[in-house]
């Protein structure tokens, strides 16, 4: 570009697609999970003449935002407005704190993550194929589910006191109040964002042949908290189970010659 003189008249967007677990969490690569290993991703847009010094954000952004923003910068914004989902972040480059709006004048305090896949093996079909999450400056919810309507799993942290999201505080008592505000919260965005499941991802043969159409299915406030307190509480007694029978593994491998042993 430099050799050809374009460098000056050219908008340059770096980002990624998505990020790399890097055994985080116990993971690698990047599919179904909404940790920040995953989805926190670079957004660079440089340019000599319109940037000529490095600024830094953590106002929250999204890839949806790109195509507003190159809009605005190129002075079609306007004319396109209610067709983006993104922002413009343009306001940014003068004012790295200063607020980012949605199309209709509304400040955004939440960004919006989905993974939809669906098609792994018979194999790992216990493993939810599916996620709705959103992400505040403070707080991420996450709601993990199959195409068959079961298998509801809830994960909520607390960013700004847990980054490393190690904490999964659903379920826990005082954090219920938490989540039915984070729940309510991402289904007004997946009902602006259109992503709602779909009633067919839980139509099943035997609705088929009783022409039966399901109602589009999503756990109510309350169903996602009680949902979280099972989950909780079953973790719980997970845990306490692999204690015992790991202490227990541990003294059957003990000789019984040791001194200690008695």
């Amino acid at each position: 570009m430099d050799q050809k003189g374009l460098t000056n008249s050219t908008v340059i967007v770096r980002t990624a697609d998505h990020g790399e677990m890097c055994l985080n969490h116990g993971l690698r690569e990047k599919p179904y999970n909404a940790y920040e290993e995953t989805i926190n991703i670079p957004l660079i847009i440089s340019n000599p003449i319109l940037f000529p010094e490095p600024q830094e954000t953590t106002v929250l952004a999204s890839t949806l935002d790109i195509m507003p923003t190159i809009a605005k910068i190129v002075g079609v914004y306007d004319t396109f407005k209610y067709a983006f989902q993104g922002c413009d972040l343009t306001p940014l480059f003068t004012n790295p704190q200063e607020k980012v709006l949605d199309r209709y004048g509304i400040e955004r305090d939440c960004v919006h993550f989905t993974f939809d896949d669906g098609f792994l093996p018979e194999r790992f079909k216990l493993c939810p194929l599916y996620i709705r999450s959103i992400r505040t400056t403070d707080w991420k919810y996450s709601v993990y589910f199959n195409y068959n309507g079961n298998k509801f799993e809830y994960e909520m942290y607390d960013l700004k006191n847990d980054p490393r999201e190690n904490n999964n505080l659903v379920g826990v008592a005082r954090y219920w109040d938490q989540q039915k505000l984070l729940h309510e919260k991402l289904l007004k965005v997946m009902i602006d964002k259109g992503t709602v499941p779909s009633p067919y991802w839980i139509y099943t043969e035997e609705m088929q042949k009783t022409s039966f159409l399901p109602p589009i299915y999503w756990p109510t406030t309350p169903e996602a908290v009680l949902g979280g307190r099972m989950q909780y509480e079953a973790n719980k007694a997970q845990q306490k189970f692999r204690r015992s029978t790991l202490i227990q593994s541990q003294v059957n491998q003990v000789p019984a010659d040791l001194w200690w042993v008695g």
